[in-house]
């Protein structure tokens, strides 16, 4: 394997700041996947709720414009083929209780 060099740091820098990036550190992984959460149809987001409403009583902000907003979280994982992606989403990135999530394999989807 062959050492790729990749400037870190903008072009003007001095060569010796430059750091070396060893590209085959960053492809050690089988699985990369996105996992996203959002609440479950029903389940109250007072948070989501608040920004709808100061959104719709503002005409800076587009004033009675916003119809429904939905708001979750997102990770990017990087794992090991064997690694149970979905138990880690059961224990401890959502609430299966009031929140669903969705896996997507990156590296398939672009």
């Amino acid at each position: 394997m062959t050492k790729q060099r990749f400037r870190a740091v903008p072009y003007d820098t001095p060569e010796e700041v430059v750091t070396e990036i060893d590209v085959w550190d960053k492809l050690r992984y089988d699985v990369r996947v996105r996992v996203e959460i959002k609440l479950k149809d029903g389940v109250k987001d007072p948070q989501a709720e608040t920004i709808i409403s100061v959104c719709n009583n503002s005409p800076d902000l587009g004033a009675n414009m916003i119809r429904t907003l939905i708001m979750g979280k997102y990770f990017e994982i990087e794992a090991d083929e064997n690694f149970n992606i979905v138990q880690l989403c059961d224990r401890i990135l959502a609430n299966p209780v009031i929140e669903q999530y969705t896996i997507t394999d990156i590296d398939k989807a672009s």
